[in-house]
């Protein structure tokens, strides 16, 4: 296991949003996944990857702090470009934060890609890697 962490953010507004339990049973849904909720704001989705052999964890936590909006504008100045929803984002109070070992972003990257699309289509949630800087759909 590596020491560093791949991490997205999926940013939504908090009037949409859904609960734990109806997030792990859209998760659960994907193939190859299982889901576990560890707590009232925690999944632990494990990816069983057939090709490796390798299992493994995304954490995917609730975070409503006060501190996500403030970080949302930073996101949506620096990084959201012309996007038509740049001013959307900046006013996002609420997000998921999935969060992996990089060792395992061979196994991660497809399972991440369709977690950040439920997300989106459950609460309107974009998504945000803060590894490259970069926002995972366009709008």
């Amino acid at each position: 296991m590596s020491d560093q962490s791949g991490v997205w953010l999926a940013m939504f507004h908090r009037e949409r949003l859904p609960s734990l339990d109806d997030v792990a049973r859209e998760f659960r849904t994907l193939k190859n996944i299982d889901v576990v909720k560890t707590d009232q704001q925690t999944l632990v989705a494990t990816v069983h990857d057939a090709l490796t052999g390798n299992a493994a964890d995304i954490t995917v936590g609730l975070n409503l702090e006060s501190h996500v909006v403030l970080e949302s504008d930073e996101f949506a100045s620096e990084h959201a470009g012309e996007r038509p929803d740049r001013d959307d984002i900046a006013r996002m109070d609420a997000r998921f934060e999935l969060v992996w070992d990089l060792e395992y972003s061979d196994e991660t990257y497809n399972p991440l890609l369709f977690m950040a699309e439920i997300l989106h289509k459950m609460c309107g949630a974009v998504t945000f890697d803060t590894l490259t800087g970069q926002f995972i759909f366009d709008e």
